[in-house]
């Protein structure tokens, strides 16, 4: 973790303590496309939880899980555009995600 001004601690704080809950959805979502229940909302829900951490974690001083984010954020949007199926999507974001998830328990 990066320093970061005092100004953004409470900013910092609370992204931490949201993080909890958001590695909680993230695996709700990665065991509901595995099971093939609905993966492609699925897929696209996960895209909207790592978006918003992309937006915040390198400025509050989370740089490895904000660059983790945004390569995982970049495959489903590549999805979103119909640029890539899903099973393409899923093999090249699968281990983005657990990235992710390791950096959220950090």
């Amino acid at each position: 973790m990066a320093d970061i001004s005092p100004s953004l601690a409470p900013l910092r704080d609370r992204f931490i303590a949201l993080n909890a809950t958001r590695a909680k959805d993230l695996i709700e979502l990665r065991n509901r496309i595995e099971q093939g229940r609905d993966p492609e909302a699925s897929f696209l829900a996960m895209g909207e939880i790592v978006h918003k951490i992309a937006g915040v974690a390198l400025t509050l001083g989370f740089p490895a899980l904000g660059l983790r984010a945004m390569e995982l954020d970049r495959v489903t949007i590549a999805f979103r555009k119909k640029e890539v199926g899903l099973a393409l999507a899923w093999r090249q974001g699968a281990p983005i995600l657990d990235a992710v998830l390791v950096e959220l328990s950090a």
